[in-house]
C-alpha cells in the first residue's frame, strides 16, 4: 500500500516537470516564470524526495525487513529521481537553449530527451562524464539538488547495511526468516 501511494506521488511529481515543458512549449508564461517555476517545483520535488527517504529510514532503522520491498523502493525511488531529473534537464534546455554544453542545437526532440537521460544518469551516479554539463546558474542548481539527493538516498542505503545482511543471513531460498526476530514490512 505504501509504495503505491509513495509511486503515486513520484508520478505527479514528474507530471509537474512535464507541465513546465508544456509552459514552455506553449509559450503560456515568460521566461522568468517559466524558470521560477522549475526551480520551485525542482526544490519542492528535492524535499519530497529527502522526506520520503527519511520516511523510510526512520521505519526501517534497526529493523529486520523484507530485503526484496527495501530493494524494490531503493531502484524505483533512484530510477524516479533519475527521470525527474532529465525532465527537469529537459525543460531548462526548452527555456534556455544555451543553458547545457555539448547538447547539438540541431537534434530532435527525442535525441534532446536521451542525451538529458544520459545527463541525469551519469550525475547521480556521479561517473560526470563531463561531455555534458551546466553554462547557468539554474543548471548548476538543478545538479546540485540531485546530488544531494544522490547522497541521502546512499545514506538510506548505507545505515540500513546492518539488517540488510542479517535478513540475507536469514535466508535461504525458498526459506523463511529466522523465527526468533520479527520481520518488517515497508
Amino acid at each position: 500500500m505504501f509504495y503505491r501511494k509513495a509511486l503515486g506521488r513520484l508520478v505527479m511529481v514528474i507530471a509537474f516537470g512535464v507541465a513546465v515543458y508544456l509552459l514552455d512549449d506553449r509559450e503560456i508564461a515568460s521566461h522568468f516564470w517559466k524558470l521560477f517555476a522549475l526551480l520551485v517545483l525542482a526544490f519542492v520535488k528535492a524535499a519530497y524526495f529527502v522526506y520520503l527517504n527519511i520516511y523510510i529510514l526512520r521505519a526501517t532503522s534497526g529493523k529486520h525487513f523484507d530485503f526484496i520491498k527495501y530493494l524494490l523502493f531503493f531502484g524505483v525511488s533512484a530510477s524516479m529521481i533519475v527521470l525527474s531529473f532529465a525532465i527537469d534537464y529537459f525543460c531548462l534546455y526548452r527555456i534556455e537553449g544555451t543553458s547545457f554544453a555539448n547538447i547539438p542545437p540541431d537534434s530532435d526532440v527525442i535525441g534532446q530527451a536521451i542525451a538529458f537521460l544520459y545527463f541525469s544518469l551519469a550525475t547521480f551516479s556521479t561517473a560526470g562524464f563531463g561531455d555534458i554539463y551546466p553554462l547557468v546558474s539554474a543548471g548548476r542548481v538543478l545538479v546540485g539538488l540531485e546530488l544531494v539527493l544522490f547522497l541521502i538516498t546512499m545514506v538510506l542505503i548505507l545505515s540500513n547495511i546492518h539488517p540488510l545482511r542479517e535478513s540475507l543471513g536469514n535466508r535461504a531460498p525458498g526459506k523463511e526468516p529466522a523465527p526468533t526476530k520479527k520481520t518488517e514490512h515497508l
